[in-house]
């Protein structure tokens, strides 16, 4: 009775595209080819699908069973383009589906791949058009697949999304994706990108000196160098600077836990500010 009143409840807020009997007809064979689908029955499910297609057009459930349909289609042997044709009439549908439009869009770029594989190089175009995708998933994974291109004039238009993904993404699997991806595309680029990456990466240390209010030094250098200057100051000077308040191995300590923080020592006439950048 609950499953009746249910269905009733989705056709009078539809409207009256089609009668009761017919709507519930509809859904149920949409049900039964995602029984068939998990079962790995993809004629079967195809076949139930393309009936509640044909059949009932105007039903509100079309949309999903044209997404499934194409599902289908990409599992059967040599029907790339009719899965591709089907996926894109979902993302069409006025109706949308948002939970499936970004799986629509993966298995897009992975049937236009195979499509280039097979030598229909016009159907790479849908992973170019894809690397502006406002969907970070949908343009990283056109990227990805862009780099396994043949053709390097198609696989290094994938290089500007892999440096972001590189610079931006935090999650470490996904940035190894990518290298590996860039040193596909470009072992020379790739190089040159890890370089800047480290450079940029490098530890500086800054120190200013005032007096009386004056900057008189002001001095920027790799904190590499800076650790190896200070520590080869010898104890006798430490022990000059210790009677004065300055402790360098308190002041190293202290700059490498509190990173980006000033340390700020002040005398009657002087204010020495050294931070790690």
């Amino acid at each position: 009775m609950r499953k009746i009143t249910s269905f009733l409840l989705v056709w009078l807020i539809l409207g009256p595209g089609l009668n009761w009997a017919q709507e519930k007809s509809a859904t149920d064979l949409l049900q039964e080819a995602k029984v068939l689908i998990f079962d790995k029955q993809w004629v079967e499910a195809e076949n139930r699908l393309a009936t509640l297609i044909q059949k009932f057009p105007q039903s509100p459930v079309v949309t999903e069973a044209l997404f499934y349909r194409a599902r289908c289609l990409q599992e059967l042997p040599n029907q790339e383009e009719k899965a591709l044709a089907a996926y894109q009439e979902f993302l069409r549908r006025k109706r949308k589906i948002p939970s499936l439009e970004e799986e629509a869009e993966v298995s897009i770029i992975d049937l236009a791949f195979r499509l280039y594989q097979k030598g229909k190089e016009d159907y790479l175009s849908l992973l170019l058009n894809r690397l502006q995708s406002p969907n970070k998933v949908v343009k990283y994974y056109a990227a990805l697949k862009l780099s396994y291109a043949g053709e390097k004039k198609y696989a290094r238009r994938s290089i500007k999304v892999l440096k972001d993904i590189i610079a931006e993404e935090k999650d470490e699997e996904l940035r190894d994706r990518a290298k590996v991806a860039l040193l596909r595309v470009d072992p020379e680029i790739f190089q040159e990108f890890v370089r800047q990456e480290t450079s940029a990466r490098i530890k500086t240390l800054h120190l200013q000196v005032y007096e009386k209010g004056n900057l008189k030094v002001n001095l920027a250098i790799p904190w590499s160098l800076a650790d190896l200057a200070l520590r080869t100051v010898d104890e006798e000077s430490k022990e000059i600077l210790r009677k004065k308040g300055y402790n360098i191995d308190r002041i190293l300590r202290e700059l490498k836990e509190f990173k980006g923080e000033i340390l700020e020592i002040k005398s009657e006439d002087s204010i020495v500010r050294i931070w790690v950048e």
